[in-house]
């Protein structure tokens, strides 16, 4: 039985061995009849912002990855996004984990998962749909609008 094992074991290892000889030349073949590989091609790099007109852009604030107390926050969304509002954001992403952001107006729901957010925190609460209104108007702000990404979901 040991000599069986031994000469199965010798028997598959030339048969690896061997398929390595088969493999050498037609990578190589690849290679050589491929011209990208030897350098035939010329790329160029080009940039492709060459013709933006920095001086015109205007720079904004944006947050994309938030997390309330709907998932492992400590801050009520609501509460997250006047904050965002106040601090002069222009977009921000609403990310909990284990549900989407359907719109910081409507009702909010937890994964069962994060069921000790609600005996510590309570229930989620949006804010009001008057509210929301405002903030996507600028309200407040001298017009300066905040978007929500919407379908923020971690």
């Amino acid at each position: 039985m040991k000599i069986c094992k031994k000469f199965v074991a010798v028997l598959m290892a030339m048969l690896m061995v061997s398929s390595l000889f088969a493999i050498i030349p037609t990578a190589s073949a690849a290679v050589i009849s491929n011209p990208d590989y030897i350098g035939a091609k010329d790329y160029k790099i080009t940039n492709p912002y060459a013709s933006v007109d920095w001086d015109s852009w205007e720079i904004y604030r944006g947050a994309t990855h938030i997390h309330s107390n709907i998932s492992d926050g400590d801050v009520d969304f609501a509460d997250m996004i006047e904050g965002y509002y106040e601090k002069g954001y222009d977009a921000i992403a609403m990310t909990d984990h284990g549900t989407v952001n359907y719109g910081w107006s409507e009702a909010k729901h937890r994964h069962a998962i994060f069921a000790y957010q609600l005996a510590t925190h309570g229930e989620a609460r949006g804010v009001s749909n008057a509210r929301h209104a405002q903030i996507l108007q600028g309200i407040g702000r001298d017009g300066q609008k905040m978007i929500d990404i919407p379908l923020g979901n971690e």
